[in-house]
Formats: structure tokens, C-alpha cells, sequence
């Protein structure tokens, strides 16, 4: 069971609506969100696209907690922002005729009602996406499961993803889009900049993604499991230590948000321990220069920056859900071994082999994702 308090006043007027907003009736009304708290991803940016370019012809908001430490980030876009859980939240998704999701489209509600789950059924949606998908198989979180799909349109950066989402995640190819995610528009634009601005940068970023499996557990049985003690064992490996010091390098270790909860079991001397509140993952990327993971789709970002990209896999690492993975489509090298990976860290810079061929992961090398998502948006849902 999860409690989410809402306010007295948002449950008044959800049994008893009245217009707040002021929405022109002569337009639809797009509306974007990514968690709750969050405004750093796709949404965001595709947010801003909309307000940008298309303003004059649509009713555009984006949902995000009045706490929110990212509401920096939408400075200049306040007439076009509605506080998670005010009345106008409900406002919105009530008169919303399509929703722009980064993860379930459910976050843009807070609870959930019978009438709630109706609502949403009535609601076309986008799927904006967080990460190209094809390192971790997500069927069960994104599949379209019927007669409830996760979504009516969902972005992708290649045909071999289109393909991929169309055989195992249950999307006609009509209801799938090459268009890349609108991050990509400013990863491109400023890669020329990180990499000269960086190159002689040598930080590196360890930055594993979670399992759902361990999600639950307390403190003490978490530090039992394989993947505390793996990642633990490298953050304090005396081989790291070594190159580290002599070859004056920086680690940051940063743990995926679901995970966050469990950084202050993270302990070294010589590797810094990042929390969420520090910076965002958009800066984590830009401000280091090798990223080591195991399977976050983070990866491949990295590698539109042509920065090198390394895959920790310990065999105690890998799950059921990883055990048959193609690493065929990844831009670096699989590691097995601390041995192996201490040796791939004498050399920081992306190898050749995985520069010269990244269109597997994004069919573009442009900066019109944005324009390309609104365009297939239209289309499909006649605006």
C-alpha cells in the first residue's frame, strides 16, 4: 500500500470541478510530465519545444511538485507550469487531450480512482521514452498490455529499436516512430563544446542502474546482496585506488534513483559518493568522461558524445532478465572482472570501432528530434 496525502482543497475540486486555468476551448491541451518531481528529461524538453514553437496554437503545461529542485529548469515557462496535486492538476488532465510521458502516464495524477483510471483510458498518449531501449529487455513496464495500453505512440532512435518494440513489446509498427528522443537535440548541439571543453578531463562515473527486486529491501539485507557488495568491492579496490591516484583521475559513484535511498551504505576514501540533489544525470554525463555501468540505457547517451562507455558485468551480476542479452548493439566493450576493467581505465578515450558506427542506436545526427516527434504527434492524433 502506498499513502500519498493530497490537499483538502484538490479533493474538493475534484468532486466538485470549476474552470481555474482559463484553457481556450479552440485548442487542444498537451500536457507533459516526467516524475513528479522532476524536470531534467524528455518531457521537459519536448515541453519547452512545444511552448517555443507552437504556443500560439495549443493549451501547454507541464506537471511538477511545487518542491521540485528542478524547478530552476523551467525559469521563464511559468505561465505554462501546474503544481502536482493543486486543483489545476486536475484541471488540466481533465480538459488534457494528450499526454507527453517520459515513464507511466499515471504520474500525471496524484491518485488513483476508478473515475481516475476511466479518465486516463480517454486520454491518446505519447510516450516520450527516457532512454533508447535494447541493452535491458522492459516488455513488462512498457509492453502494450490490452485492453489498457501503456501508451498510443511511442518514440524511438532506430529501426532496430522500431523493429525491436514492434516484436516483443506489442506495438503495430504504426503506433512506433523513428525520431530519436528530444534530448538528443541538445546532447548534439553542445557535444563539440563537452569534448573540447573536457578532454583533458580524467573523471570517471560509475553509475550501475537498479533491480526491482531489491527495491523493498531494508538496509542490512540490502548490504547482503551480490550487487551491494560488488559495487562496494569496487569503489574500494586497492587496484583502482592505485590508478586512480597515480593517474590523477576523479570517480563519482551514483546510484539510480530507485536506488538512492541506499547511497549512505556506499563508503571510500578515494571515489565520491554523488546524491540525486547534487546534480543532475544531464550533468553527471557532461562532466565526466568515462561512464562505467552495467546495463542503464544512460550508455548510450554517453556515446553520442563520443565519450567511452564501459559495461561492468561480474557474473554475480548478471540476472535472469540479463542472462540471454545480445551485447552485440552496445557501444563498448563488456567487462567480466575488476583485472579487466582496472586495464580498459589506462585508456580513457572512445575506441574508433564504436565512433564510427552509432546509427544502430540513433538513426540521426541532427538536432530535430523535437520537430520530428511534434510532426509524427500531429499526424497520428489528427491535430
Amino acid at each position: 500500500m502506498r499513502l500519498i496525502p493530497v490537499p483538502v482543497e484538490t479533493v474538493e475540486y475534484y468532486a466538485d470541478p470549476r474552470p481555474l486555468l482559463g484553457l481556450d476551448p479552440t485548442k487542444k491541451t498537451i500536457v507533459c510530465c516526467e516524475y513528479p518531481d522532476k524536470a531534467q528529461d524528455n518531457g521537459m524538453i519536448f515541453f519547452k519545444y512545444l511552448v517555443d514553437q507552437h504556443r500560439k496554437h495549443f493549451n501547454i503545461y507541464y506537471i511538477i511538485s511545487r518542491s521540485s529542485p528542478d524547478l530552476k529548469n523551467l525559469v521563464g515557462y511559468e505561465n505554462h507550469i501546474v503544481f502536482y496535486k493543486s486543483p489545476e492538476n486536475i484541471e488540466v488532465v481533465q480538459a488534457a487531450d494528450i499526454l507527453c510521458h517520459t515513464h507511466s502516464s499515471s504520474y500525471a495524477l496524484p491518485f488513483a480512482t476508478y473515475h481516475t483510471e476511466a479518465l486516463m483510458q480517454t486520454k491518446q498518449k505519447l510516450f516520450l521514452q527516457h532512454g533508447v531501449i535494447g541493452s535491458k529487455d522492459v516488455s513488462h513496464i512498457y509492453g502494450k498490455k490490452l485492453p489498457h495500453p501503456f501508451t498510443d505512440l511511442f518514440v524511438v532512435s532506430s529501426e532496430r529499436e522500431k523493429q525491436l518494440i514492434a516484436r516483443d513489446y506489442g506495438f503495430h509498427p504504426n503506433e512506433i516512430i523513428v525520431t530519436g528522443l528530444a534530448r538528443f537535440d541538445q546532447l548534439i548541439t553542445e557535444r563539440s563544446r563537452w569534448l573540447k571543453r573536457y578532454k583533458n578531463r580524467k573523471k570517471l562515473l560509475i553509475m550501475p542502474t537498479w533491480r526491482p527486486e531489491l527495491d523493498t529491501y531494508p538496509d542490512e539485507q540490502f548490504m547482503e546482496s551480490d550487487y551491494y557488495q560488488e559495487f562496494q568491492a569496487l569503489i574500494t579496490d586497492e587496484q583502482l585506488k592505485s590508478l586512480v591516484m597515480n593517474n590523477k583521475y576523479e570517480v563519482s559513484f551514483y546510484l539510480h534513483r530507485n536506488f538512492q535511498k541506499f547511497s549512505h551504505l556506499f563508503l571510500s576514501d578515494f571515489v565520491d559518493v554523488v546524491g540525486q540533489d547534487v546534480f543532475t544525470v544531464k550533468e553527471l554525463l557532461e562532466n565526466h568522461h568515462v561512464l562505467i555501468t552495467d546495463y542503464s540505457s544512460v550508455g548510450l547517451d554517453f556515446s553520442l558524445m563520443h565519450k567511452k562507455v564501459l559495461y561492468y558485468r561480474p557474473p554475480v551480476l548478471i540476472g535472469e532478465d540479463n542472462a540471454g542479452e545480445s551485447t552485440d548493439l552496445l557501444p563498448g566493450d563488456v567487462i567480466e572482472s575488476r583485472e579487466a576493467l582496472m586495464e580498459s581505465l589506462r585508456e580513457l578515450k572512445m575506441p574508433k570501432r564504436f565512433k564510427r558506427n552509432l546509427s544502430h542506436i540513433y538513426a540521426f545526427d541532427d538536432t530535430k528530434a523535437s520537430k520530428r516527434i511534434f510532426e509524427a504527434m500531429q499526424h497520428h492524433f489528427h491535430l
